[in-house]
Formats: structure tokens, C-alpha cells, sequence
């Protein structure tokens, strides 16, 4: 049962974060070029474009496939997946492990849930932007064949949560943190946390919250939006050890 935190606590937790995060470079770490070059190539642009392309001529297919499949196994997967994506939860879970490794003067540790606050915030910011862009309609009955671009001023329900699928939140801020731990080279966690992202996309499609498609593009910003605080995170980890 999760401790009942006031939601101001919260917010003062959260706006503390967001201030460490500019203060330790994290912000910075977005605007340099070269890490966003070793990211993003003109194949890998290419690449993902096919593969969108690919994912929404099937949408419907792999959705069919995935809501049609039953069991109490399936449903308490898709329950952990969708439990563990949801940004609430993981930002809590990493911001405590930050104030425990800080408070435990882990500087190095400290830093790296840092950088995963720091690849979540800014994949979130870059998602919710793309929801309101594009306004698809999710995969529930009535809003199932409406398509995109549904701007608020032309549909009655404005910008609700039926019409902002793509793409998915909990997708990207999985991935942010699966890719985060992949990039800075943590071992023993990366894999755990890949699995867990997995969970977290198949989740968002078997309950019929989001098309495939919309957690192929937000896996795919959770990722980029990993690479920069990444490469932050290992130059500030190489110069401590240089110093030390």
C-alpha cells in the first residue's frame, strides 16, 4: 500500500528535482550536438519512419490479435505493466532513490537517478506536446475510427484522454529508463528494466489504451531521450574517478 504523500509535497519534491537537474548539467546535456549526432543518424531516421509506417498499417491487426487473448495471467501482467509505465509511479520510485543516495552521500548513485528523472521529464514534456499535435483517437469503440488530427475546436470532447493516444506516455518514460540504464552501462539492472518496458508496451496495447503504433513511437522517444543524460552521467562519473 503506497504511503498517502499531500500533493503539495509532491510538487515541492518534483520542483526541487527539476532545479537539480539544471544545476548538475542534465538541461545542458540536450543542446549538445554531438550526443544528439551519435543518436540520431540518417539511417535510423529512415528506419523508424518504415517501421511507424509498418506499425499503423497493422494497428488493427496486432490490436485484434493481443484484446482477443484471455487469462488471469495475462491481466495481472498487463496490470504490472501498465502500474509500472505510469509516470506518477516511476517518478516516485527514482526520486526517492535519489533523495536515499543523496541523503547517504553516493554522489555517483545520486546522479544516475538523477538522470533518469532528467531522460523522464524531458520524454514526457516531448510526448504530452505530440498528444495535443496529433490528437489521435484510442482504440475504444467510439473513438476507434475517428483517426487523427481530432483538434479540440472541431470535436465536442476537446482534448480529453480518448483523444490523446498518440503517443504513449508510459511507453516512453519505460523505455527512458530502460535505455538510460542501457547507455550508462549498468548490467545488472538494464535487463530488468528492458523486461519491464516490454511489459509496459504489450500492457498499453492488450488493455486497449493505445495502438501499436503509438507505443512504438513513444518506446522511441523514451530511448532518444535517454541518450543525452546518458552521456552527461558517464563524463561526470569519468571525471570524479579522475579526480579520486
Amino acid at each position: 500500500m503506497f504511503i498517502n504523500v499531500p500533493i503539495y509535497v509532491m510538487y515541492i519534491l518534483f520542483a526541487f528535482m527539476v532545479w537539480r537537474i539544471w544545476e548538475d548539467g542534465y538541461v545542458g546535456a540536450f543542446g549538445d550536438k554531438s550526443s544528439l549526432r551519435k543518436c540520431i543518424s540518417v539511417k535510423f531516421i529512415v528506419l523508424t519512419v518504415a517501421l511507424l509506417a509498418a506499425f499503423i498499417w497493422l494497428d488493427k491487426r496486432i490490436i485484434a490479435v493481443l484484446v482477443s487473448i484471455e487469462g488471469d495471467f495475462w491481466r495481472i501482467l498487463s496490470k504490472a505493466g501498465n502500474d509500472y509505465g505510469d509516470g506518477k509511479v516511476a517518478f516516485s520510485f527514482f526520486i526517492c532513490g535519489y533523495y536515499i543516495a543523496a541523503t547517504c552521500q553516493k554522489e555517483n548513485i545520486a546522479r544516475w537517478f538523477l538522470g533518469t528523472v532528467a531522460a523522464m521529464v524531458v520524454a514526457g514534456v516531448a510526448v504530452d506536446l505530440l498528444k495535443v499535435l496529433f490528437v489521435r483517437g484510442r482504440p475504444m469503440l467510439e473513438t476507434a475510427e475517428e483517426g487523427w488530427f481530432l483538434f479540440g475546436p472541431f470535436k465536442d470532447s476537446g482534448f480529453s484522454w480518448r483523444y490523446l493516444s498518440f503517443p504513449s506516455g508510459h511507453a516512453a518514460t519505460a523505455f527512458a529508463l530502460s535505455a538510460f540504464a542501457l547507455f550508462t552501462k549498468t548490467k545488472k539492472l538494464w535487463p530488468i528494466l528492458m523486461v519491464l518496458a516490454f511489459l509496459t508496451a504489450f500492457a498499453r496495447v492488450y488493455t486497449g489504451d493505445h495502438w501499436p503504433s503509438d507505443v512504438f513511437t513513444g518506446a522511441i522517444i523514451g530511448t532518444l531521450c535517454a541518450f543525452p543524460p546518458a552521456s552527461h552521467y558517464l563524463k561526470k562519473k569519468s571525471n570524479s574517478s579522475e579526480k579520486n
